[in-house]
């Protein structure tokens, strides 16, 4: 269990590196106390200096909790695995590609990733990747779009002709 001074030093050092007033760690110490009452003291002193190390903005007791326990030297520290699939080839972003016409009158692909619905993908992407099914819902919509090409189980990765022209591949090829 976490002893009170030590919380109370986590939420200081928090406080100085985020510029926050003393009255915040007096306001948060109660409820940190409880949320971090599983964690021993010197798992929760890693886990701050882990985090005060790579977090940019002010974290959550949450936060916190997640870097300890992302942390194979902490006694809670077990690297957390999220099911993943093959059509995302376990990375958790599924490959996609859009053949669409331009304004010109030209075909264009655009090519990139989306979280993929498989668990890996629905936490990495938490709300900053759109669903890759949302994705091609709005593509399909879009009268300009020609083609949609999305990775799956059989073929994880899209293949050349899926992703540039016939243009595209002669100029990389160096055939004019």
């Amino acid at each position: 269990m976490a002893s009170d001074e030590i919380v109370e030093r986590a939420l200081k050092a928090i406080a100085a590196m985020y510029g926050k007033h003393p009255l915040w760690v007096q306001e948060s110490l109660k409820m940190w106390r409880v949320q971090l009452q599983d964690i021993d003291d010197r798992d929760l002193k890693i886990g701050v200096k882990d985090l005060l190390r790579t977090t940019k903005k002010l974290p959550t007791v949450a936060q916190l909790r997640d870097v300890i326990e992302a942390n194979p030297t902490t006694k809670k520290g077990e690297p957390i695995r999220y099911d993943a699939c093959r059509a995302c080839d376990r990375t958790g972003m599924r490959q996609l590609s859009r053949w669409y016409i331009n304004d010109f009158g030209r075909v264009q692909i655009w090519n990139g990733v989306a979280a993929c619905d498989c668990t890996k993908g629905l936490r990495l992407g938490m709300g900053a990747f759109p669903d890759y099914r949302d994705i091609v819902e709005q593509w399909e919509s879009n009268p300009a779009t020609t083609r949609i090409c999305v990775a799956t189980d059989d073929q994880p990765a899209l293949r050349l002709d899926q992703t540039m022209t016939m243009e595209d591949d002669k100029r990389l090829r160096g055939i004019a």
